[in-house]
């Protein structure tokens, strides 16, 4: 069992919560609308599992030389190449027909939203990744497309400064997560210097803060105040990440307890402001 969920990479569905802040900030979490948004979650997912299982295809023979990602389920052998490309397809379409039910039609705007971010994902997986700089706007790209798909469900527009706060987190991200790739074997792109990543990711760390304290302020009272739950996380992200050469956001929110209380305090108040308001 574990091979497969390592093979869909449930863990990196935490991403996929993005989807919820649109129809979190519309306050009109009905019922009906939670069960679209949780259905809608699934359908991403399960279109970011197809991703994950056709970079790890096209990535085979580099996963094999990489110091961890050699121990991935398809590079060690695990799960043979055919029961991954069955995966492919399984998951492709279980994703179109989750998308489907929640929009009571198939062509829709959220599906277009699906489309970009599938063919995005596989341009990068082919082409992107070994290009300097425009790798890591693509990386940015897929956080981005995740708000806009949970809010093409339910036809919400998305805040100009929520739009730039993603981005600028997103930046932050990638950039921390390729500082920490740099002398793993395996790693294509050598123009990168870790003074130029930890440059701009502290940039972006600085633009983050700046942005999202500028949409805090077009939502609801008091909401302004969750700035300070922010500064602390990041401050714990970037102490762990400095401690244990680890650049992996995912990893990082699964282990550090500190880091996971932090976020969950967060989340906590975040929607409490927004339901109770």
């Amino acid at each position: 069992m574990k091979k497969y969920i390592d093979l869909l990479r449930l863990k990196h569905y935490v991403k996929n919560v993005l989807i919820f802040i649109p129809i979190v900030c519309s306050n009109n979490l009905t019922i009906k609308n939670i069960i679209l948004i949780c259905m809608a979650f699934f359908a991403f997912s399960f279109i970011a599992s197809s991703i994950y299982i056709i970079n790890d295809l096209s990535d085979l023979e580099n996963d094999k030389l990489h110091s961890e990602k050699k121990n991935r389920p398809i590079a060690s052998g695990k799960i043979s190449i055919k029961t991954a490309r069955l995966f492919i397809a399984i998951l492709f379409v279980l994703s179109l027909l989750f998308n489907t039910i929640v929009n009571k039609s198939f062509f829709n705007l959220s599906l277009l939203y699906l489309m970009i971010y599938f063919v995005l994902n596989i341009l990068y997986s082919l082409f992107i990744k070994k290009v300097a700089i425009i790798d890591i706007i693509f990386l940015a790209s897929f956080y981005i497309l995740r708000i806009y798909y949970g809010a093409a469900i339910f036809d919400i527009g998305v805040s100009k400064w929520l739009f730039l706060t993603i981005l600028s987190f997103s930046l932050f991200i990638c950039l921390n997560k390729r500082k920490f790739d740099l002398n793993k074997k395996g790693f294509r792109i050598k123009e990168y210097t870790i003074t130029y990543l930890n440059n701009f990711a502290y940039l972006m760390l600085g633009l983050t803060l700046v942005f999202y304290s500028l949409w805090s302020m077009e939502q609801i009272n008091y909401m302004i105040y969750t700035v300070v739950f922010l500064i602390i996380i990041f401050m714990r992200y970037i102490l762990v990440i400095e401690q244990e050469n680890n650049g992996d956001p995912i990893t990082i929110l699964y282990h550090d307890k500190p880091l996971i209380f932090s976020s969950m305090l967060y989340i906590i108040i975040f929607l409490g402001l927004f339901i109770f308001k």
